[in-house]
């Protein structure tokens, strides 16, 4: 099995001397470089914000850091100017090794929109996990998740690495979607989500799930697509009745179901003609 390191934003900003500095925070560095050696993949994040970016206090006037207010419709808490595209806080740290560094992955690019990513080897405080995410729903941040343990042999991993039990995996699932959390089942998806999420409205709860027709050529193709839908609340429907009714037209009988299957139709030359 692969083995991957991110790397979250070791910045100057966030180091002792930067605009919203962690104490202390440098220290990570010499470990980073360390351990970068005994992974099979090391990608790192940086906060890459463009200077008008609405999260900071500076483009509201009278308005200071720490400071809450609406924008866009949303409650979001104000920040000091940090990590401005081109400037040296948003520089990875000076004496941070990035030969080991496959990719870097910008963030904090649009002006008015955050969302958050989670990467979860157990789930020890569900409570405070769920009042994040109902908050982040709330001031319509998308939130999405790469949780491990999906079969034994992980969940037994993370109890040796983190002390914690990862949980059955199905619970897990059923945690983070009533908590309306998207989640995924790589770590590339995780790094690709947040663009699909954003767009995606978020659910409110007790709403109609997602629904979705299926006509295919190759029923076994088509099982293929249903199942990971399925899996993930969205529902299979019959087509409504104009579908057959538009197919009848064209000389194609069916007999309504949840999925129609033409299979038989696409060997009629006629009709594949047409």
């Amino acid at each position: 099995m692969k083995r991957a390191l991110i790397l979250v934003d070791i910045q100057n900003d966030f180091v002792p001397g930067g605009a919203l500095a962690v104490r202390d925070g440098d220290k990570v560095v010499p470990v980073a470089n360390r351990i970068q050696k005994a992974f099979d993949l090391v990608v790192a994040t940086q906060d890459w914000h463009p200077a008008n970016h609405g999260s900071f206090a500076s483009q509201h006037p009278g308005m200071k850091p720490g400071d809450v207010i609406d924008l866009n419709g949303i409650p979001q808490v104000l920040w000091p100017n940090h990590c401005v595209q081109g400037s040296r806080g948003a520089d990875f740290h000076p004496q941070l090794d990035r030969r080991h560094v496959a990719k870097v992955f910008q963030k904090g690019v649009d002006p008015d929109i955050d969302s958050y990513l989670l990467f979860l080897e157990s789930i020890r405080n569900a409570s405070v996990l769920r009042e994040f995410a109902l908050g982040a729903a709330a001031r319509g941040k998308p939130v999405a998740a790469y949780k491990l343990g999906r079969s034994s042999a992980a969940r037994e991993l993370a109890v040796t690495h983190t002390g914690a039990l990862a949980g059955e995996d199905d619970v897990a699932s059923a945690f983070l979607a009533d908590c309306g959390i998207a989640r995924v089942e790589s770590l590339e998806a995780l790094i690709e989500a947040l663009p699909l999420v954003r767009r995606t409205p978020i659910r409110t709860v007790g709403a109609r799930p997602p629904q979705v027709a299926v006509l295919t050529t190759t029923a076994g193709g088509a099982t293929m697509v249903v199942d990971p839908l399925a899996m993930r609340g969205i529902e299979i429907k019959a087509p409504t009745a104009a579908t057959p009714a538009r197919l009848a037209a064209a000389d194609i009988s069916v007999k309504p179901a949840r999925l129609i299957d033409l299979t038989l139709s696409g060997t009629r030359y006629d009709t594949m003609k047409a």
